[in-house]
């Protein structure tokens, strides 16, 4: 199945890292770049795997469009997990990331506020796979296990 991960296809359109945009245009600009590109690739033929950035689905729109035109998926990870990936992105690419992975939560109290917005939306997802501290390719795996019809 082709893949299409949206931050890229943001940073490819602007040919500046998502960091470089926040800083310069500001968030609103990067949602509104965000919220574009996720209406091509809907249109994109052959169907493909779309990899949404973790904030896509706070726009109404997006998710809106997400649950009534995709099987949308939410990978679920532990918090703790998920402090570890952010503070991993950070330290291995800190050019790609916006400004507050950069600053990204030393603690889980700050990275709660964060989770407590974004993860009603994601459970709106009509399939969960708890992917726990799985890594990248285990993970696939899992997602391509459920979807093996599509293959």
């Amino acid at each position: 199945i082709p893949f299409v991960e949206l931050d890229k296809l943001v940073e490819h359109d602007v040919g500046m890292s998502l960091a470089q945009l926040y800083l310069e245009e500001g968030e609103s600009r990067w949602r509104a770049l965000e919220s574009k590109h996720l209406k091509r690739a809907l249109k994109m033929s052959p169907a493909r795997l779309i990899c949404l950035g973790d904030g896509a689905l706070l726009d109404e729109e997006n998710l809106e469009l997400c649950l009534s035109r995709t099987t949308l998926v939410y990978i679920r990870r532990p918090q703790r997990s998920l402090l570890k990936r952010v503070q991993r992105g950070r330290q291995e690419n800190p050019q790609r990331f916006p400004l507050w992975v950069r600053r990204s939560p030393e603690s889980l109290s700050e990275l709660l506020p964060l989770l407590k917005r974004r993860e009603p939306l994601y459970e709106k997802a009509e399939v969960l796979i708890d992917a726990g501290d799985l890594g990248a390719l285990e993970t696939a795996q899992r997602v391509n296990k459920r979807f093996s019809w599509l293959t």
